[in-house]
C-alpha cells in the first residue's frame, strides 16, 4: 500500500510551445511527418499530434510541441515543424509552463458525457494513420478529439521492472477523447469510439484502458459517475 509520494521539482519556463494547425485534407501527410519528427527528439522537446474540431466547425490536424530549454535552441529545433506543409495557423510562442499545461482545458469542460479509450504502441504504423484519417471523417460529435501523445527521454530509460509502470519502451499513447452533450447521442458515440479502437487494435502492444463518465442528473449539477475498464 502506497501512503506517500515524494517529488523532485525543477524550475521550468518560459517554455516554447503552442499549436501548428493544418487542414484535415493534409492529415495523412502531417501524421507521417509527425512520426518522422518525433523519431529523434532531445529530452527537452515533446511533441503531440491531434485531430480536433475548431469552433467554426472545421476539422484540423494539430502539431503540439513543448520545448523546455533555451528559447533560441527551441526555435531552431521547431523550425522544420513550423515550415512543414501549408499550415493555417501557428500559435507557437514563449509561454508559462502552466499555460502550456492548460492549453486544452477549454476544449474539455466539466458536465459533458465522455467515453475515452487509449492504447500504447512503439510505432505509428501506416495502418493507424489510415484508420485515424478514415474514422475522423465520420466522427459523430464536434467535441471529440484524437491525440497521439509521444513519450521519451528519462521516462523511457527507466527499467521496465524498476517501477510499477512497465511499458516504458512504448513511445506513443493513442487517445480517443470522445465527448458529447446530448444523452440521446450516447450509443452513437460509444459505438463509433469502440469501433475505431478495435480497428487499430492489431498494431497496439499494450492493453487499452477505457473510461466512461458523465452526469447522473442532466438538469442539475451532480457528482460524476465513472466506469474504468481494461479490454
Amino acid at each position: 500500500m502506497v501512503t506517500s509520494f515524494e517529488y523532485r521539482l525543477h524550475p521550468v519556463g518560459p517554455v516554447l510551445g503552442g499549436m501548428v494547425l493544418h487542414p484535415i485534407g493534409q492529415a495523412t501527410e502531417v501524421l507521417r511527418f509527425y512520426r518522422e519528427f518525433t523519431a529523434s527528439q532531445p529530452d527537452e522537446l515533446q511533441t503531440w499530434a491531434g485531430i480536433l474540431t475548431l469552433p467554426d466547425g472545421n476539422l484540423v490536424v494539430a502539431l503540439v510541441p513543448c520545448y523546455v530549454g533555451s528559447l533560441d535552441e527551441g526555435e531552431r529545433l521547431l523550425r522544420p515543424l513550423r515550415r512543414f506543409g501549408a499550415p493555417i495557423a501557428d500559435t507557437i510562442a514563449p509561454l508559462p509552463y502552466v499555460a502550456m499545461q492548460q492549453l486544452f482545458d477549454a476544449a474539455f469542460p466539466p458536465g459533458r458525457l465522455n467515453y475515452w479509450k487509449s492504447a500504447l504502441a512503439d510505432h505509428l504504423a501506416d495502418e493507424v494513420i489510415a484508420a485515424t484519417v478514415e474514422y475522423v471523417k465520420k466522427v459523430p460529435s464536434p467535441h471529440t478529439a484524437i491525440l497521439f501523445a509521444e513519450l521519451h527521454g528519462t521516462y523511457s530509460r527507466v527499467g521496465k521492472t524498476q517501477t510499477a509502470y512497465f511499458h516504458r519502451d512504448l513511445q506513443y499513447d493513442a487517445i480517443i477523447l470522445s465527448g458529447w452533450t446530448d444523452l440521446a447521442n450516447t450509443e452513437r458515440n460509444i459505438v463509433w469510439t469502440a469501433s475505431f479502437s478495435r480497428y487499430g487494435s492489431p498494431t497496439w502492444r499494450a492493453p487499452r484502458m477505457s473510461m466512461i463518465w458523465g452526469m447522473r442528473v442532466r438538469t442539475a449539477p451532480a457528482p460524476p459517475t465513472a466506469i474504468i475498464t481494461r479490454d
